[in-house]
């Protein structure tokens, strides 16, 4: 219940596009939604060392969510977000989603695994089907980063009791409270990476272990983390 609130409250005071990339992680992640898992290129878009930089095309209300700080810009190298300009905030609270879309570059996430938006893709489908705004979804994208964090962090816990107060510690880390409540996949990657952990220090401790917790759970965590 703490881990809980405690990162609702941060989804809540970190500003929209607060984290390295995190317009282009929801984008990512929004688009998966709707089916688009292979990232395009729509032609004439910016190159990036020559390299034409892959692209995404979502509603335009989504894309003004980085407008919130005044000190951002219309150009996509300025999205992030530092404060939160409080009538612009309020403004995006009333916006519902237009027709109208955005194409806005896929660059520094278009290479990462979909499996590893599985929680905020959850999350926004479940936005989508109660009809929430841009602000809506995107900041129900952050709470399935954290709801999937919460629980990989219980299992950890469970794996091994003797351990479990380092485990909090590590789990209530400022800067990992900060990318839980944010879009980035680094969350979900590092809650994978404390439950391997945890399990593997559970399989050095135990002599009671079953083939499956011995082999397959530990393979199966590996895979997550390949991909993730």
């Amino acid at each position: 219940i703490l881990a809980l609130l405690v990162g609702i409250m941060a989804i809540l005071i970190v500003a929209p596009y607060t984290a390295p990339d995190e317009l282009r992680h929801f984008a990512r992640a929004y688009t998966i939604s709707e089916g688009e898992v292979i990232c395009k290129t729509y032609g004439g878009g910016e190159k990036y060392y020559d390299r034409e930089i892959p692209e995404c095309r979502i509603e335009k209300e989504i894309v003004d969510l980085k407008l919130i700080d005044t000190k951002s810009g219309e150009h996509w190298t300025k999205e992030t977000n530092w404060t939160i300009f409080l009538p612009k905030y309020l403004e995006s609270l009333k916006k519902k989603i237009s027709n109208e879309k955005l194409t806005i570059p896929y660059q520094g996430t278009n290479g990462i695994s979909p499996v590893a938006y599985l929680p905020q893709i959850i999350f926004i489908w479940i936005a989508k089907l109660f009809q929430f705004n841009a602000l809506g979804i995107y900041y129900m994208a952050r709470l399935g980063n954290v709801v999937c964090s919460t629980i990989l962090f219980i299992l950890a816990l469970k794996q091994n009791q003797k351990y479990q107060h380092l485990f909090a510690i590590l789990y209530f880390l400022p800067g990992l409270v900060f990318l839980r409540s944010t879009c980035s996949t680094d969350s979900f990657l590092f809650s994978l990476v404390v439950l391997f952990i945890a399990y593997m220090i559970k399989v050095v401790e135990s002599e009671e272990l079953h083939f499956f917790q011995k082999k397959v759970f530990g393979k199966l965590l590996i895979i997550l983390i390949g991909i993730a």
